[in-house]
């Protein structure tokens, strides 16, 4: 089942929002080596939306035009062995149409 606004079933207020790095520096040190697989590659350019533990959706301004959508669980992330582990939306009304297919919880 996915469920991109985590648990919570809420998205970040626009003030607080953060990037994945930001989030990954809370619990972890960015200079340490054996933390080094926290840091998903690209974490600088992911805005988080909204996050259940490490369930997190967010947006990814690593292509021409607007940010795409992802989602993922990043306690089950490996950036090099598991990319496909990250469900991607094109833009955020791609996102939203998907979001109509789902019943609710």
């Amino acid at each position: 089942m996915l469920t991109p606004f985590g648990r919570y079933n809420e998205l970040i207020r626009a003030e607080t929002l953060r990037t994945v790095w930001d989030t990954v520096c809370d619990h972890a040190d960015p200079n340490a080596p054996d933390a080094a697989d926290q840091f998903p590659h690209g974490s600088k350019a992911q805005l988080m939306l909204a996050q259940w533990y490490r369930e997190t959706l967010f947006l990814h301004d690593n292509q021409p035009g607007g940010p795409r959508v992802g989602f993922t669980d990043f306690n089950r992330f490996d950036a090099e062995a598991n990319r496909d582990r990250v469900t991607w939306w094109e833009d955020f009304e791609t996102f939203f149409v998907a979001l109509r297919q789902y019943e609710p919880v």
